[in-house]
């Protein structure tokens, strides 16, 4: 959803077009942009309904090179993954390294931080063993994948170095922390993708990208969301610091 959302606002920038989106809540997904990130409100569903009416969705695959295209006056878009970008746009991740988390995440992440790492380094461990997970990744990255490379970097980095955990799973969670002891994890609250699991999912997320090295799973974007938070240009967003 936020490839989605900022790489449809990278677009409508690059093409000078006006920029709204639609972020649907409801039972399988209970938190809404602006409950993570200090951003724009959604459209509300009445107008989505009627742009759907109006304005069919447009395959974004073939919007840029379709010459009918620019005398829509609306560009109705869905999609799975971020949009095509026109040859020179500034990219969807820039607007992503920048994104200010909500003001009490960003003081969590800092206290979290503060408290347990300070200037130390650490690895950050993320998790994925929930039954909704991908078939692959369920397949790449069992539990005991993460326990043996986990001994590994301790042998390798030395006994000192500590973990921060990310699961999905209370179950997951607990072995790892009864194999290491001194790992860090913060408690999680709510049932899978509701609002309260989605806000911890996100400092979970600004905690691995403060991390010297992620262990992440096969088959899964979210240790790709804590690179592009550490992106050179920007380096770790001051909401983290």
């Amino acid at each position: 959803r936020v490839r989605l959302v900022l790489s449809g606002q990278a677009l409508a920038s690059a093409e000078r077009r006006a920029f709204d989106y639609y972020w649907p809540v409801g039972r399988h997904f209970g938190a809404r942009f602006t409950d993570l990130w200090s951003y724009r409100e959604s459209i509300p569903t009445v107008v989505d309904v009627a742009l759907r009416a109006v304005a069919p969705f447009r395959n974004p695959a073939t919007l840029l090179s379709d010459p009918s295209a620019r005398d829509l006056r609306i560009w109705h878009l869905r999609s799975g993954s971020a949009l095509p970008l026109p040859e020179g746009a500034e990219g969807w991740s820039e607007g992503f390294a920048t994104l200010p988390l909500q003001p009490p995440l960003a003081e969590t992440v800092r206290t979290v931080h503060a408290r347990e790492f300070g200037s130390a380094p650490y690895l950050g461990v993320m998790v994925r063993t929930h039954p909704n997970a991908h078939e692959l990744t369920k397949k790449h990255s069992p539990l005991a994948w993460y326990v043996e490379r986990m001994h590994e970097l301790r042998a390798e980095l030395g006994d000192g170095v500590r973990f921060y955990l990310s699961c999905d799973t209370a179950s997951a969670e607990a072995e790892l922390r009864r194999l290491f002891p001194d790992a860090v994890s913060l408690a999680k609250s709510g049932g899978y993708n509701s609002r309260q699991a989605i806000i911890d999912a996100v400092v979970d997320l600004y905690l691995l990208a403060g991390s010297s090295q992620i262990l992440g799973p096969h088959h899964s974007s979210f240790p790709e969301l804590a690179h592009l938070l550490t992106h050179p240009r920007y380096g770790i967003p001051k909401t983290y610091r």
